[in-house]
């Protein structure tokens, strides 16, 4: 249709409306009479277009026009025998028959297209909606049209048809009411909420028509009528928009997204059947507590339905992802068998080494283990190149390949006759023994691969000097199967890497003992919530020369709510090698900085808080800026803020260290050596940094009261201090002995059970700083 023609039909179908309005108002029976069918005709005329224009839901939109004809048809009979017969047809029965194939029509596509939401969406859910939408709705009803008795309806014919009427309308506007109330993720197009709107305009008029019967207060060709007309053709219109979306594509598309999946509020519309019956009805004080009981079992039961629901879907997804990685794992080994002697080659060695691979070294053992099925001894070396990570991480993929490569070699130096060197991926190696090997050979051939490897690896430029980390597992002694053979050596091989690395390890039953709690301490941590497991406890610094408390070490403590207290010791090393160090460092930071804060500003004080640092936050320069923003944050001085790095992290010199300790320094942040004494101290790093403090460490504290040898190294340390105007503090000083050496070979600063434990914030505050105590003895 030309745009020309539409806008005339549109100016037509305007003018009819305000006509019949009038008429309407007015109460015209020759106009209404008239104008009545000629608007339910036009619907039917739209709908039987729709009809044959639809793809899909065609019977819908063809019992709907049926519903049009059957009130166009209903409407001429009426206007004939008022107009031309001169009969009232108010007083013919057959009408009210006639009049309620329209609702049985309309009630039927309801149903029809329920029928068709119902596919794609979960039946518990949509029973549980029914049940809660069909109980509201028959409570209002029951208050607005039934009056809580049946007997006005069974009075005589003309009264049964009428209920027959509220119950049609009843189920169309509990349909509608379902089908708008269960969705709950998608979104229905214009032209279905226009149908769905005159659907129920049509039931909301055709109840007051009910109303207006009971109380005679009817009059035709009225509003009613209009509206009744009206309701046909915003039916028909919402057809024509759905034509718009007329595509087998859409459709499928349209429902595949409609569900009744996901959470939503609008149970609480349920809640809106307690003022209508207080409104209509009286107040009742059991029946409101059975509408509340009917909104809290919905609730519950659609949560639980909902939770249900995506449990199923992620183990349905989890399922799928399952699948299609077997079959792509099944459709390429088929390829691989498929292949000749060259792609046989590459299917069993390593890509970049060019020894065998995991598969190999999996279908060998399993060979000799299941096939041959002897007991003959197989050794297994489990082999781990000591921070290789590191390596890759600072050179590159490629200087690392390039050793991966130059180990793999000196590794087959190591091969007995009867055995194979595999690599399993990244910089884990295996080697597999076959035959009677005693234990004093392994352990030569153990040290024999390290001294191999340990030789310097030169690439381009660089030198690299390598070490290995070998677990050891014997079959059938340690294990009678493949798997548990190898977990059993890489079990041992974290067991040498334990005892300080460039070592070899037997496995035994209490190393698997120790796995299964390191495991279960990753888990912990990974979920681990900080602010409610993880606290501070403070240890005083005190300035033994002037008995005066100089500041305090923060040390984390975990409570985990599943194994109670664990050891720093035993987690700090685990974080380090899940990755999550920088966050728990990052929480002791801010916790102990927010805590310094208070304390100084609270009592007026310049204390110093020491703050241990994780390795893993000097790699970046971006850790002294962090500083900065929490120093900026909390509003402290830089001075009350002491930095604690290791000995051996001092020792590295890297230019990264270098622009850090800068930036620190420049900033007022003051820098302090901890454990200073265990490692192999040099000038050349105290020179090129500068630092506060020398912690001595608290191996040469312990026994120093009868050492003399600790009592000149420390005497020794506090000399070179001394000259490079370095302040000094003991930690670990636990009696008094030890207090007064310290004090006798010039130690300038102490911390130690011998002024008090750590303790957690409130005891700190309330033991060394509410009453002042500043004063030491």
């Amino acid at each position: 249709m030309e745009k020309g023609h539409r806008i005339f039909v549109h100016i037509l179908l305007v003018v009819y409306i305000i006509v019949y309005f009038i008429s309407a108002i007015f109460q015209s029976d020759l106009f209404g009479d008239i104008l009545s069918p000629i608007g339910t005709l036009i619907s039917f005329f739209i709908l039987i277009y729709v009809y044959k224009k639809s793809e899909r839901s065609r019977n819908v939109w063809f019992i709907l026009s049926l519903a049009s004809l059957i009130w166009a048809l209903s409407d001429i009979a009426w206007g004939v025998c008022e107009l031309l017969l001169g009969i009232n047809p108010e007083n013919i029965s057959l009408f009210n028959f006639l009049y309620l194939g329209t609702n049985i029509g309309i009630l039927v596509a309801a149903v029809i297209y329920m029928k068709k939401f119902v596919k794609g969406i979960n039946l518990v859910q949509l029973i549980i909606d029914v049940f809660a939408i069909t109980i509201s709705c028959f409570v209002i009803f029951w208050f607005l049209f039934l009056h809580r008795s049946l007997s006005i309806f069974i009075e005589n014919i003309d009264n049964i048809t009428e209920f027959i009427y509220i119950i049609t309308d009843f189920l169309i506007i509990n349909c509608i009411v379902v089908g708008l109330f269960s969705l709950r993720r998608g979104r229905l197009i214009k032209g279905i909420y226009i149908t769905i709107l005159g659907s129920a305009m049509y039931a909301i008029v055709d109840l007051i028509y009910v109303y207006q019967y009971f109380y005679n207060s009817y009059v035709p060709n009225s509003i009613t009528d209009f509206m009744y007309a009206m309701s046909l053709m915003i039916i028909s219109f919402g057809g024509l928009n759905v034509l718009k979306y007329n595509t087998s594509e859409w459709a499928d598309k349209f429902y595949s997204e409609v569900k009744n999946v996901g959470s939503t509020k609008k149970g609480l519309v349920l809640l809106f059947t307690i003022p209508i019956s207080i409104i209509f009805g009286d107040f009742n004080f059991e029946k409101i507590v059975m509408l509340i009981f009917i909104y809290v079992v919905y609730e519950v039961l659609s949560n639980y339905v909902q939770k249900a629901i995506n449990n199923e879907k992620l183990f349905t997804d989890e399922k799928n992802m399952n699948l299609i990685l077997e079959e792509k794992i099944e459709e390429r080994t088929k390829e691989l068998l498929q292949k000749n002697e060259q792609l046989e080659y590459i299917s069993n060695h390593d890509f970049v080494t060019n020894i065998y691979n995991r598969r190999y070294l999996n279908e060998y053992l399993d060979y000799i283990i299941n096939d041959k099925k002897t007991n003959q001894q197989i050794t297994i070396f489990y082999i781990d190149v000591d921070r290789f990570k590191t390596i890759n991480d600072i050179y590159g993929h490629d200087i690392g390949d390039y050793i991966l490569i130059e180990i793999s070699k000196r590794l087959e130096e190591g091969i007995h006759k009867k055995g194979i060197l595999a690599r399993l991926g990244g910089d884990e190696f295996v080697i597999a023994l076959e035959g009677e090997i005693s234990r004093p050979d392994i352990e030569k051939i153990s040290k024999d691969i390290s001294s191999t490897c340990n030789k310097s690896v030169y690439v381009d430029s660089y030198e690299f000097n390598m070490t290995l980390s070998i677990g050891i597992s014997v079959f059938p002694d340690d294990a009678l199967s493949r798997n548990v053979l190898l977990k059993n050596a890489d079990i041992a091989m974290y067991d040498a890497k334990s005892k300080g690395k460039n070592t070899y390890s037997f496995f035994n039953s209490y190393m698997s003992n120790a796995i299964v709690e390191k495991n279960e301490i990753e888990i912990l941590l990974k979920n681990a919530n900080y602010n409610k497991e993880f606290e501070l406890y403070y240890q005083p610094q005190v300035d033994i020369k002037q008995n005066k408390l100089i500041g305090m070490e923060a040390l984390i403590r975990w409570n985990s709510p599943v194994k109670g207290n664990i050891p720093p010791n035993k987690f700090i090393r685990i974080a380090e090698e899940i990755g999550c160090i920088e966050q728990i460092s990052d929480w002791v930071m801010n916790t102990a900085a927010r805590q310094i804060g208070i304390w100084n500003k609270k009592f007026g004080m310049e204390l110093k808080m020491s703050i241990n640092i994780s390795p893993n936050q000097l790699s970046s320069v971006k850790f002294a800026s962090k500083i900065n923003k929490i120093i900026t944050k909390y509003g402290l001085q830089p001075s009350w803020i002491d930095i604690e790095i290791t000995e051996n992290i001092a020792m590295k010199g890297e230019i990264v260290l270098e622009e850090i300790f800068s930036m620190l320094n420049n900033m007022g942040v003051s820098i302090s050596i901890d454990d200073f004494g265990t490692g192999y101290s040099s000038l050349s790093y105290i020179q090129q940094f500068s630092f506060e403090r020398l912690k001595i460490a608290k191996e040469l504290i312990d026994n120093i009261t009868d050492d003399l040898n600790k009592r000149y190294i420390v005497k020794a340390i506090e000399m070179l201090s001394e000259g490079l105007n370095i302040l000094t503090i003991a930690e670990g000083v636990e009696t008094k002995e030890q207090l007064k050496i310290i004090k006798e070979l010039g130690c300038d600063q102490v911390q130690g059970y011998v002024f008090s434990r750590p303790i957690t914030a409130y005891m700190f505050e309330e033991k060394f700083l509410s009453a002042k105590n500043n004063g030491f003895s």
